[in-house]
């Protein structure tokens, strides 16, 4: 019986006999090895597959022209077509004709040998694929050729699922956390963060420093860091001997990530608190705090801005803002309110609930001491109250009113302090420092004061706090408040349901796509973002049987899982 060939399903051996056609063991293989000049041998590195050649010995009995334009009508293709022959019918090359093919005669009897080359190094199986639905997440694929092929499979998800595994002996696909529960019991609220101020080696204990403070803050141009604070216990300060005469903010900045929660390390509902105490008595002295609230992508959410610029007021401007909803500003803020303290001795604090936004600057009532020195060179005046020097010599009629110089200082054995005052370049009376009217110690009370803002804004509600940052100066050439330093800061993550439902990996209805072949890891047409396993990797099955096990998260039901793959022969 003579063999039969087909050509995209046209049997061209109609107009031809197949004398023979060579067959080869497999397609070309190449080897890869590593070798060392130093050393004997060398080391397997690498092997793949070639294309395969199939050549095709043929004879035209008559009418050799005749029958070349069917064969031609059959054989000529512009990309690879199905080629079969009847001695192999349960598989078929994808192959074109590769070179010149040349007869020995144009009237009969005409012989030629024919060149088809493949891209492929298997041949394919002619029913297709072959499709298998695991049970219980087992199953055996069964590939009835020679060559490995690639599986594909189809989940499909009845009920949520946090994780999934695909086993087999040539590799595995491990998608979402196998960790991953369906429901959460969580607290009603939960620290984020506690951070006393603690400085070690002179670094802010838990915090990250920030050199560049006004690219994280770009609507503050005239703010610097990188300047070093100085410490006491709890409290961090502006060093005044790092204040330059610039006109712009010198200060420090730091920034710290909120720790990991039940949940999740970002807060959908948050409360922050900031402890700080600035007041001030003398004049000209200056402040500025920056407290912010922001996301992963350092988008400032909520701030809570407090400066004083020196004016001689002596008063605090406060303005709660959040973030500018602006086209290409979304790092900038907007004011929402401006306010004015005397004095700050209290908390700052900041709320996000959903799209509530809320602020509370709370000032305790407070009082401050400032007790003047006095310098060699001063002018000042002496007490009306006081009736002798230091020396026991009264105080003469009409010299209470006078102006005095001060020419020097001496300390008394009893730690008492006096100061020799002088007019017209004279020395008149060595006098206490208690009755010297410039000395008094200056008090000032003040008033607990409260600041409380609201604003609903839809826009702002689906970021998610996820850091705090906070930044303290001076103005150049100025030096700081005299009591001006940041205490305790504290952020909670609050709840309002005790029972979590938990954003499974995979959800119900959920159709899960995986070709090993092509890479493609599909959800519902789109790509996979979940978690993926590093050591993944797609994998093939070899001729014959092979096991294949799903895993699924604990509390999970298995998928409806098809697996489909096409049995490939090497020859």
């Amino acid at each position: 019986m003579y063999l039969k060939g087909y050509y995209d399903d046209v049997e061209f051996t109609k107009y031809c006999i197949i004398n023979n056609v060579t067959p080869t063991l497999m397609a070309p293989r190449d080897n890869n090895f590593i070798t060392n000049t130093s050393l004997s041998g060398s080391k397997f590195y690498q092997t793949r597959l070639g294309q395969i050649k199939l050549e095709v010995d043929i004879t035209i009995k008559n009418d050799v022209m005749d029958n070349l334009d069917q064969l031609n009508k059959i054989l000529f293709s512009t990309e690879p077509k199905k080629l079969r022959f009847s001695n192999r019918n349960d598989r078929y090359l994808l192959a074109i004709i590769d070179g010149e093919v040349q007869f020995s005669s144009s009237n009969k009897a005409g012989k030629a040998k024919i060149t088809f080359i493949s891209p492929d190094y298997f041949w394919r199986d002619v029913k297709g694929l072959t499709f298998v639905e695991l049970e219980e997440g087992l199953g055996i694929l069964e590939n009835k050729g020679t060559a490995p092929t690639y599986p594909y499979f189809d989940l499909y998800f009845g009920r949520d699922c946090g994780y999934l595994c695909i086993m087999s002996p040539n590799g595995f696909i491990s998608l979402g956390n196998p960790t991953q529960e369906d429901n959460i019991i969580v607290p009603p609220s939960e620290i984020a963060i506690d951070e006393p101020i603690v400085s070690s080696k002179g670094k802010l204990v838990g915090w990250t420093e920030i050199n560049d403070a006004k690219t994280w803050i770009p609507d503050y141009n005239k703010i610097s860091s990188g300047n070093k604070p100085y410490y006491t216990d709890s409290a961090v300060w502006v060093d005044m001997n790092e204040v330059g005469t610039d006109s712009k903010w010198y200060g420090h900045a730091f920034v710290k990530e909120f720790d990991k929660g039940k949940l999740e390390q970002e807060a959908d509902i948050m409360t922050a608190r900031m402890r700080v105490d600035a007041s001030n008595i003398g004049q000209g002295r200056t402040m500025a705090l920056l407290f912010v609230i922001m996301d992963e992508n350092n988008i400032p959410i909520m701030t809570t801005s407090v400066y004083d610029t020196g004016d001689g007021k002596n008063e605090l401007t406060v303005t709660c803002k959040i973030r500018d909803n602006r086209p290409g500003y979304e790092k900038y803020s907007k004011i929402i309110r401006t306010n004015k303290l005397k004095n700050l001795n209290g908390n700052i604090k900041m709320e996000k609930r959903g799209n509530l936004f809320s602020w509370l600057i709370q000032s305790d009532k407070t009082t401050m001491t400032q007790n003047n020195k006095i310098r060699v060179g001063q002018v000042v005046h002496i007490k009306k109250s006081a009736t002798h020097a230091e020396t026991g010599h009264p105080i003469l009629n009409g010299y209470h009113d006078l102006d005095y110089t001060v020419g020097t200082s001496k300390t008394g054995a009893d730690g008492s302090v006096a100061y020799r005052l002088d007019n017209g370049g004279w020395p008149i009376y060595w006098i206490y420092e208690r009755d010297i009217e410039e000395a008094q110690t200056i008090t000032k009370t003040t008033q607990p004061q409260i600041i409380n803002e609201t604003l609903y804004d839809s826009n702002l509600a689906q970021l998610r706090p996820k850091k705090v940052f906070f930044w303290q100066g001076a103005w150049g050439g100025t030096k700081p408040y005299e009591q001006f330093y940041v205490g305790n800061i504290r952020v909670d993550r609050h709840y309002t349901d005790r029972i979590h439902d938990v954003k499974n990996t995979f959800k119900s209805g959920d159709h899960l796509y995986i070709n090993n072949e092509t890479g493609e890891i599909l959800v519902n047409g789109s790509n996979f973002t979940g978690a993926h396993d590093y050591d993944s990797r797609f994998f093939t099955i070899d001729g014959g049987p092979t096991a294949i096990k799903v895993i699924t998260s604990s509390w999970a039901d298995m998928p409806k899982i098809i697996a489909g793959f096409e049995s490939r022969w090497l020859s």
